[in-house]
């Protein structure tokens, strides 16, 4: 009974020690085997990138058939639910999308995004870029409703704000963030989707997380040169930042949303100020800002300053130059970049000295947008600011006066009003391309010394300021602000009747309205209101009659020629 027990014993320990031997042998062979698994995987990948570069791009088929193989690969290394899958689907589903194969475009992405959704989530920014492309595909293929339904599902992680700041300051991400573009991309895509489909209420949540994405991601710039030239090339080429919009397109998309769901409401009127005023933001604004701020700056004797963050933004933008054309990763690339690292450093210094310096600099150039509360309290009773801007719904017309905010948007859409302006501006000889056609017909529609198309000037100010004339009534200074097309047509809109009914044959071009004496008994809105050329923008001097401060800065005003108020405000009946 002792022995069994001491063999038994021996045979145990004997166990012990195999096991002991065998498990890094085991290990050893899983860590083999996968090694030999990830080589296999790496050889098959490259024997399929080296056939497709043999590929003419000519031979779809066989790249959409390499693709295939490469995708199916990839689910048997990495999974079926991996990203990497999904990844792979979507480049396939690309082939399909060039030759707008929208069925089976549509079935890939499909499956990319169920993966996506379940590894990371509905607030991925890869969730968002893909649901977006699916519901494109998805509308391409007939299937409107499908692309609004999954759009939706994934927005719902985003939704809150109960007007456009509150969106841009606790729904979407701050700052200049991937989640913040993607997001953008996918509400203005269901905003538009619901728009369209005559829905403009179903369209509110989206539309306003678009615009307050537009809002938190333009604000997430600074005022460095690497900031400058990052936004001024966003709008030279949108597809830099956000895709196929540019900043203004949400803005706009949210403006239209707005009118057409409630336009009546107070909350909604406010947000259509912000909206607008975020429409206007661009370089000619930021132009007028900057030359506020240097005029701020030497009045409190800090224009050395000023011109030493001149000369250094002028020395980083020179180093950005050369980054162009440098090779990306190169030994070169990095010093360069270490340099532009320095000068930019270097700026930002400058930048806190010419704060300490001058108070409110920065506000200046770049000035935050103004709520209703705000815009109203900066009026005096006679004042008044009026902003036009065109989409390709309407154009919308916002006046602001010391009592309230009155809004109207047109049926005239961006194109016609740009077609209205360009007619206007070759009647006053601006250099603008005209078909011989065009150019023969317009030629025999005035007369006189001076022919204009004042019917088209007259329509103008019908549908875009006479359903805001009652708000208008007793202004003396107004404000304007034109958007575009808009901008153009400033000192046209300015020679419009106001101050009387006059019918149409009046104001269509006919032998009358070509001489001097039709031009003089004319009406404008310079007769009843000085319009106010905001030259500079000092926040510290006012820029309508009763010196109110920050008025322009805030809004970012663009008023049009030199020789607009001297054209409004010189015409006979005013005199």
């Amino acid at each position: 009974m002792v022995m069994r027990r001491f063999f038994g014993q021996i045979a145990a320990i004997a166990c012990v020690i195999g096991v002991a031997h065998a498990a890094p042998a085991e290990a050893q062979s899983a860590q083999v085997q996968d090694e030999a698994r990830k080589a296999d995987f790496d050889n098959r990948m490259a024997d399929i990138r080296r056939r497709q570069s043999a590929l003419p791009y000519s031979d779809q088929a066989a790249r959409i058939a390499l693709l295939t193989e490469r995708a199916t690969l990839i689910a048997e290394y990495h999974g079926e639910d991996s990203v990497a899958h999904a990844d792979a689907l979507q480049l396939l589903a690309f082939e399909y999308y060039s030759e707008k194969r929208w069925a089976e475009d549509a079935a890939l992405r499909t499956r990319a995004l169920d993966i996506r959704r379940k590894l990371q989530g509905d607030r991925a920014s890869d969730t968002l870029y893909a649901v977006r492309a699916l519901a494109h595909s998805l509308a391409e293929n007939g299937r409107r409703p499908e692309a609004t339904k999954i759009l939706a599902d994934v927005l719902g992680a985003w939704q809150g704000g109960a007007d456009l700041r509150d969106a841009a300051e606790r729904t979407v991400p701050r700052g200049r963030t991937v989640e913040g573009k993607a997001l953008g991309m996918a509400a203005a895509a269901h905003a538009k989707l619901t728009l369209e489909g005559g829905d403009a209420a179903a369209a509110l949540a989206s539309a306003r997380i678009a615009a307050a994405s537009s809002l938190a991601y333009r604000r997430g710039f600074g005022v460095g040169v690497l900031d400058e030239q990052m936004v001024e090339l966003a709008e030279r080429d949108p597809s830099f930042h956000t895709g196929e919009e540019t900043f203004a397109e949400w803005s706009r998309l949210y403006a239209d949303v707005l009118w057409e769901a409630d336009q009546a409401s107070p909350l909604t009127k406010g947000d259509a100020l912000l909206v607008l005023q975020d429409i206007m933001a661009g370089r000619t604004s930021r132009a007028l800002a900057r030359s506020a701020a240097t005029r701020a700056a030497a009045a409190s004797g800090a224009a050395g300053l000023a011109a030493e963050r001149d000369a250094k933004a002028a020395e980083l933008g020179a180093l950005f130059a050369r980054s162009e054309g440098m090779k990306t990763g190169s030994d070169a690339d990095r010093a360069l970049w270490r340099d532009i690292g320095t000068a930019d450093a270097a700026l930002e210094a400058i930048d806190a000295r010419l704060t300490a310096a001058t108070p409110g600099y920065f506000e200046l150039v770049k000035p935050a947008l103004v709520d209703e509360a705000s815009a109203t309290a900066m009026l005096a009773a006679d004042e008044a600011f009026l902003m036009i801007v065109p989409t390709p719904r309407g154009t919308h017309s916002l006046v602001v006066t010391r009592e309230r905010i009155d809004w109207h948007r047109s049926t005239m859409t961006e194109a016609e009003l740009a077609g209205h302006v360009r007619r206007l501006l070759w009647d006053v000889g601006a250099n603008i391309d005209v078909t011989p056609e065009e150019d023969e017909r317009w030629s025999a529609e005035g007369e006189g010394d001076f022919p204009f198309d004042r019917g088209t000037a007259f329509r103008l100010y019908e549908e875009l300021i006479a359903p805001l004339s009652k708000a208008l009534a007793g202004k003396r200074h107004l404000a304007p602000s034109f958007f575009q097309a808009a901008r153009s047509g400033l000192h046209m809109l300015s020679r419009t009747a106001i101050g009387r009914k006059l019918t149409d044959s009046f104001w269509r071009p006919n032998k009358e309205s070509g001489r001097s004496a039709a031009i003089r008994s004319a009406r404008s809105l310079g007769c009843r209101a000085l319009i106010v050329r905001l030259r500079c923008l000092p926040p510290t001097s006012g820029h309508l009659p009763h010196q109110r401060r920050g008025i322009a800065p805030c809004f970012r005003f663009w008023c049009g020629p030199e020789e607009f108020v001297r054209r409004a405000n010189s015409q006979s009946p005013c005199r």
